[in-house]
C-alpha cells in the first residue's frame, strides 16, 4: 500500500479534510481517492484527478480510525459515513511500481505516471504510463530507503491544483 511520508515543502502534517464516502463503496486507509458528486471513491481511480489519501475515520469521532483490523469504511446512502483525507497537494508518497511492461528505473525521476487499475485494492504505479508531460503522479525519488521497487511521488493531477472548488 502507498504511504504518506511528509510534504515536498518540508513539513510532515499537511492539510486534511473530512469527506463522506460514496454509497456502497469501500475505501481503505492508505488508498488514493477522488471526489465524485461530493463524495470520495476509489472505484476506477486510474487516470482520475485525485483528491488525496485516506488517512483516518471521521475527525469528530476519535474512536473511528477507519477501523478495526481491515481499516476499511463502507459508504452509506445518507452520506454519514466519512473519512479523513490528506488533501495537501505537496504531500509525498512512497508507492510500489508494477514493473509491468516497463521496469522502474532511476531515469524515471521527473517523469509522470498513472496508478494501475485497482486489483485487490492494491494501488501501484503503472510504470508503462511513463510520460514527460502528463500523469496522476510525478516521480521525485528513485529507490526509497534502498528499495528499487519503490519510488517517491507527488500527486500531479490533484483536485486542488486543477480545480479549486473541492
Amino acid at each position: 500500500m502507498p504511504q504518506l511520508i511528509g510534504s515536498a515543502t518540508g513539513g510532515y502534517n499537511g492539510v486534511t479534510k473530512e469527506y463522506p464516502v460514496a454509497d456502497g463503496v469501500t475505501v481503505t486507509a492508505d488508498q488514493f481517492v477522488f471526489l465524485t458528486d461530493g463524495r470520495v471513491t476509489d472505484v476506477d481511480v486510474e487516470g482520475d484527478t485525485l483528491l488525496g489519501m485516506v488517512i483516518g475515520g471521521q475527525s469528530n469521532d476519535l474512536g473511528n480510525t477507519v477501523a478495526a483490523a481491515a481499516k476499511t469504511t463502507l459508504g452509506d446512502t445518507a452520506g454519514t459515513t466519512k473519512v479523513l483525507v490528506a488533501v495537501e497537494p505537496s504531500n509525498k508518497y512512497v508507492i510500489d511500481n508494477d514493473n509491468d511492461g516497463t521496469t522502474f528505473a532511476a531515469s524515471h525521476v521527473g517523469k509522470y505516471f498513472n496508478l494501475a487499475a485497482n486489483l485487490d485494492d492494491a494501488q501501484v504505479i503503472d510504470t508503462s504510463t511513463a510520460s514527460a508531460t502528463v500523469g496522476q503522479f510525478q516521480c521525485i525519488e528513485y529507490g526509497y530507503n534502498g528499495d528499487t521497487t519503490l519510488g517517491v511521488y507527488i500527486i500531479n493531477a490533484h483536485k486542488y491544483k486543477t480545480d479549486e472548488a473541492a
